[in-house]
């Protein structure tokens, strides 16, 4: 038996299962299947990147990973159970996940069985990768050992930091990307009005305003100089500009406080989680509100460990800026609040008054704002609707879309058990920082199901984004502080991995969706400026759409309730009720073009449309837009309207 075998199998002797007993070649390779199994119950395009990642990394390192990963013997049942837990849970999550497939092709029991057989396999690897965390946490099982001065401690940093630039470069050549949804456009529309119009309106919103505020200024002042640039592209660019503030941060003020494995490892995070990078170019206040999240929370060191007064009162500005940005963000920061009022009371810490001054200037700083929040909340269900908060809501959407691969979440698992451990005392230093890190997202999901069930749901797994720099850089600040070198480096190779792998998937669903949707752009901006737009349709959001994508007037075919009347102020779009209304329309525009929704089964038909209007049409074509979220698609029909007396120009 080799050397790095024996002194790895000596404290795992007479192993029960078959697949340990043969010989290590064969169980490394049983195990890549085992490994394979369990990825593809969590069958996603970045999965099936990181498939062949994983692969070729453990082909180059095979053994390495032969002599790393242990085997389970008897008293190991433990592992087992555990894995087998998680891999039916897995099996549950892959049946979810295609249950339209299963239920359109009525194939259940081909999918069924792929589901059991892929929770057979994933059991020894799991087991088996479970317990090499748990050994090597506790220092009961050492890897092999890596060279101080190998390609990956010398050049790793800097891969790392490049492949963070990079993910910020992708985001920036993406800006230019059509791929938009409604409450995108909903952003663009309302930085059109003046600032005390913008102001008015985002009040009778769900948000807050400072968002509108810092997008407005960026988008107004550059279209200014470089008025060609599309205002849409702009608003991308000042969401991907929160991702350049943080980056600095953590290249510098992180580095400085927690060292460059939290650095290195926290901007890789920032651009190769999932979703990451959608928030980093989506047109809304995500970004912003996790960069002010996030430097509030860096802040609290400071706040603790030296407690001067220019702390605290970046503390207070950070948190604000985050209050006035989204609500769960400032929820997230009142998280913090509560944490530094709790560490200073139970350490006896006389910096008492310091906590009541920042929190009382927090709240007189948010007075402003405070009427506004109470008309929200009062006028809710008029502007606002989400779906009731679910079993579903917590474990799929504010699980998978935060970790969206197996092993990572094997590893967030076991990190959350070892905080959970540490709750029943008081922690200090490094460990009691990262655990507040960790702990914001919790807070902010049990507060948002909370209010959720008892009033009305307001809860959506896109308001844990200003939460996720915090619980990434707590989770790597707790591995820092808390596991030796080895562990450390096979977390930093899943990370590294499962960023690529997300970057890749990010970059070939823009590719796609910016085919997709360039058709339709194209149409939109090949038309003249007195084009006009009528809209058939049942909901708001094509009208507001288009007339946003196009920069042309456009008109609601009838009313409806749909139409909410602070969209339609926002928006500009003009209620037609009758058919003379579309004549006079012709009269004033040229060309004029009748969308009409092909999902939509309240929209009405284009004869309905122009019914005793001397008018014909012309069909200009089936037009898509699309996103990656897979809200608001649009699949639209475009006719051309034309006098019966005037030749149709093709």
């Amino acid at each position: 038996m080799e050397p790095a075998i024996s002194s790895i199998m000596v404290n795992f002797k007479k192993p029960s299962c078959a697949y340990v007993a043969i010989m290590p070649n064969i169980r490394c390779a049983v195990l890549l299947i085992s490994a394979i199994a369990l990825l593809v119950l969590w069958s996603d395009l970045a999965n099936k990147i990181f498939i062949v990642l994983f692969t070729a990394t453990w082909i180059l390192l095979w053994k390495t990973l032969r002599s790393a990963m242990p085997a389970i013997g008897k008293k190991d049942v433990v592992y087992v159970v555990v894995a087998a837990i998680f891999c039916v849970l897995s099996g549950a999550l892959f049946l979810a996940k295609h249950k339209k497939v299963i239920s359109e092709s009525g194939d259940t029991g081909t999918m069924l069985a792929v589901a059991m057989a892929g929770i057979v396999l994933a059991i020894p690897f799991t087991a088996s990768f479970i317990k090499l965390l748990r050994e090597v946490g506790k220092e009961q099982l050492a890897l092999p050992a890596i060279p101080k001065l190998s390609l990956i401690t010398i050049h790793g940093p800097h891969l790392c930091y490049a492949l963070a630039a990079l993910g910020i470069a992708v985001m920036f050549a993406f800006s230019f990307n059509y791929e938009i949804w409604f409450d995108e456009t909903f952003s663009v529309a309302l930085i059109k009005h003046g600032y005390a119009d913008m102001l008015a309106l985002a009040a009778r919103d769900v948000h807050p305003p400072l968002y509108y505020l810092i997008l407005k200024t960026i988008v107004d002042g550059v279209q200014f100089l470089i008025p060609a640039i599309p205002a849409i592209a702009i608003a991308k660019t000042v969401s991907v500009m929160a991702y350049v503030l943080l980056f600095v941060v953590l290249i510098t003020k992180v580095r400085k406080e927690w060292g460059q494995y939290v650095a290195i490892l926290g901007v890789v995070c920032l651009v190769g989680m999932n979703y990451m990078l959608h928030f980093g170019i989506e047109v809304r206040m995500y970004s912003w509100g996790m960069c002010f999240v996030t430097l509030a929370f860096i802040e609290v060191k400071d706040v603790l460990a030296k407690g001067r007064l220019i702390d605290w009162a970046l503390f207070v500005v950070y948190s604000l800026c985050a209050a006035y940005t989204h609500y769960f963000a400032c929820v997230a920061v009142g998280f913090l609040y509560l944490v530094l009022w709790w560490r200073i009371f139970s350490e006896g810490r006389r910096q008492f008054l310091y906590w009541a001054v920042a929190a009382a200037i927090t709240i007189v700083g948010y007075l402003p704002w405070l009427a506004a929040f109470i008309a929200q909340l009062h006028g809710l269900d008029s502007v606002f609707s989400l779906a009731p908060v679910s079993l579903r809501t917590l474990i799929v959407s504010c699980v998978i879309y935060v970790v969206n691969n197996p092993l990572l979440m094997i590893i967030v698992l076991y990190f959350l058990s070892r905080t959970a451990k540490s709750l029943c005392r008081i922690l200090t230093g490094d460990s009691a920082i990262a655990l507040t890190g960790i702990l914001v997202p919790v807070f902010v999901i049990v507060f948002g199901v909370t209010v959720s069930w008892l009033m009305s749901p307001i809860f959506s797994w896109r308001y844990l984004a200003p939460a996720l720099g915090c619980f990434w850089l707590g989770m790597l600040i707790l591995i820092r502080s808390q596991f030796n070198r080895q562990l450390r480096i096979v977390m930093a190779g899943l990370i590294v991995m499962v960023s690529v792998a997300n970057m890749a998937d990010f970059t070939y669903e823009q590719h796609v969706l910016s085919k997709e949707n360039r058709r339709l752009m194209n149409f939109l901006q090949s038309q003249p400026d007195k084009v006009a737009y009528i809209v058939s349709y049942s909901n708001q959001r094509p009208a507001c759409q288009i007339t946003v994508l196009s920069g042309n007037d456009c008109f609601q075919w009838k009313e409806n309730a749909r139409l909410k009347p602070l969209f339609r102020q926002v928006f500009g779009v003009n209620i037609l009720n009758d058919a003379r209304g579309v004549s006079s329309i012709l009269s004033g525009h040229q060309p004029v073009y009748c969308v009409v929704d092909k999902t939509s089964t309240e929209a009405e038909p284009i004869d309905s449309v122009i019914e005793g209007c001397e008018l014909k049409y012309t069909y200009e074509g089936e037009f898509k837009l699309s996103n990656s979220y897979g809200l608001d698609m649009m699949n639209i029909d475009i006719y051309r309207l034309t006098p019966q007396r005037e030749e149709v120009q093709l």
